[in-house]
């Protein structure tokens, strides 16, 4: 039934043919009904100051109803209407007001209320077409992004930027010059990349090395060996997934060398680790050999996705030697890794907790640790099932199906998005709760993240209306108030949204909170000018 609409119901006497006693029957009148089914705000999250339409949308039968509006906040005008206009307060931004509706019809009468934060939305002028993974470091805003069409078959990768104009990347060499990369990750004093070296668009795989690069300045480094022509003729040797000790001072990443053969099942996979200014060593091996029948037979295998355990103490990664993906962990003593002491985390000769456990992992897995329990990592596996690895335990859960994406709070809350909505699991709860549910099912659900520390903890993400049409179609910036236990918009609706996401990590697109205020920054996909990603700030 469209929005503001009460069905008038017209009775007429009814009419019988033939002999009676009653040649007037009495009629019997339908009791007038109504339901207030919701309470339309527009914008969704109006401007400190400005005018917001409010409109109830009902159903029911009798006569013309009467509506009487209350705002927390602010003046209406029209009252008594089915829609009224709001003048907002000013200037406070960041305020959420409580609107209420009585509806009446004959003796029917119904109510509903709902919340609505008052919001700032500004966008940042980053002077690029692409703007992703916003960052505070020191209280300066960064992020990845390009001018670049991602689409283009030349186009290799991102530069990670400051927020000045005109836009200059970090991530930038004479020698070698660098083409851009997919991997990057922002510490209080760096910046580590994984990049494309000296590309070349005959090679059907380029050379990647792994880079430093200090913040707020200071002397940039190649960490991995800078051969950037090994390899084959059209592939050449790449250095991926680069995890870093906090102080930035040791190094860990999988190291992949082509093989003879130009389809890769030759190719010497490992985990390589440097300490500082020293040697590069290889910690793993990827061949086994064995002398059978006069000759010598190789089996290969891979060690992907390294990574420092929080307190340094420990290198984790996944070996499929069994054919499954597998953990391993070398302990470290101090800088040096103790690679006598490496093992898988198995219960067999043959197979290890993950094969147990059903839980498959690949170089697309996404790892965060708990910052509530250091030991413990999350991930989604290759089914979509959100799981819980705890390397001190040696094990793995599987906590919930159906996750697109999860975030861990500072107290080991996670947030999640499924299929039908956004949940929150609390620490030592199995059940979830479902914070937000999609009013329709073709809407998508993006970039959930949550504020920093313990206090006002909220969680802020994107919700993607795909309408029949661009009319109908909008996006909008969500936040989650864990004391209000309740979700308001956060900004108004934008138009028109991509029809499809960047292809990139999905923290990429993560909402991010301005830990110094309730500001919130949101990479925000949109199909103007053929395609764009804007950075949107919610304060």
């Amino acid at each position: 039934m469209p929005a503001a609409v009460l069905t008038l119901l017209a009775l007429s006497p009814a009419f019988w043919a033939g002999c009676s006693n009653n040649d007037n029957p009495a009629v019997v009148e339908k009791p007038s009904t109504i339901k207030v089914q919701a309470i339309i705000v527009n914008p969704l999250s109006p401007v400190p100051g400005g005018t917001a339409q409010l409109t109830a949308q009902v159903e029911g039968f009798g006569d013309a109803a009467t509506y009487e509006w209350t705002v927390s906040g602010g003046t209406l005008s029209d009252n008594g209407k089915i829609n009224v206009s709001w003048t907002v307060p000013a200037p406070q931004s960041n305020v959420v007001y409580r609107v209420f509706v009585r509806g009446t019809t004959g003796t029917a009468v119904d109510t509903l209320s709902t919340y609505v934060m008052v919001r700032n939305v500004e966008t940042i002028n980053t002077g690029l077409k692409f703007t992703l993974y916003p960052q505070l470091i020191a209280g300066e805003l960064y992020y990845t992004g390009t001018n670049k069409n991602p689409l283009d078959g030349n186009f290799r990768g991102y530069h990670a930027y400051k927020n000045v104009l005109p836009p200059d990347p970090i991530d930038k060499m004479t020698s070698p010059p660098i083409d851009g990369g997919y991997e990057f990750a922002f510490f209080a004093g760096g910046l580590v990349t994984s990049s494309i070296a000296n590309g070349a668009d005959y090679l059907r795989q380029q050379p990647i090395n792994v880079f430093l690069f200090p913040l707020p300045s200071g002397t940039k480094r190649i960490i991995s060996d800078p051969d950037y022509y090994g390899g084959p003729l059209y592939r050449k040797k790449q250095n991926l997934h680069p995890s870093a000790s906090s102080d930035l001072n040791m190094y860990v990443w999988q190291y992949s060398k082509p093989g003879a053969f130009d389809n890769g099942t030759r190719d010497l996979i490992n985990i390589n680790f440097r300490s500082g200014t020293s040697a590069i060593r290889t910690l793993t091996t990827s061949v086994d050999s064995v002398f059978i029948l006069g000759g010598w037979s190789y089996s290969f295998y891979e060690n992907i996705m390294p990574m420092f355990t929080p307190d340094n103490g420990t290198i984790l990664y996944f070996t499929d030697s069994t054919g499954t993906f597998e953990p391993c962990v070398i302990p470290m003593d101090g800088t040096e890794p103790l690679v006598d002491e490496a093992r898988a985390l198995m219960v067999s000769s043959r197979h290890g907790i993950f094969f147990n456990a059903e839980v498959a992992v690949s170089e697309q897995t996404i790892f965060q640790w708990n910052p509530a329990i250091p030991t413990q990592l999350g991930f989604i596996d290759t089914g979509n099932r959100f799981c819980i690895f705890d390397y001190a335990a040696e094990n793995v859960q599987v906590v919930a199906d159906d996750i697109r994406e999860f975030v861990w709070s500072q107290d080991g809350k996670v947030g999640g998005i499924t299929s039908d909505g956004v949940y929150v699991l609390e620490p030592g709860q199995t059940v979830a709760k479902r914070i937000f549910a999609k009013e329709r099912s073709s809407d998508d659900l993006i970039g959930v993240n949550w504020s920093p520390g313990l206090d006002n903890q909220r969680l802020g993400f994107r919700v993607v209306r795909k309408g029949k049409s661009s009319i109908e179609s909008f996006a909008a910036l969500v936040v989650y108030s864990v004391d209000d236990d309740r979700w308001y918009y956060a900004s108004g609706q934008i138009k028109p949204p991509l029809g499809t996401e960047p292809k990139v990590n999905y923290i990429w697109m993560r909402a991010m909170f301005d830990p110094e205020s309730d500001g919130m920054y949101v990479p925000v996909p949109i199909a103007a000018e053929g395609g764009k990603v804007v950075l949107y700030h919610s304060f």
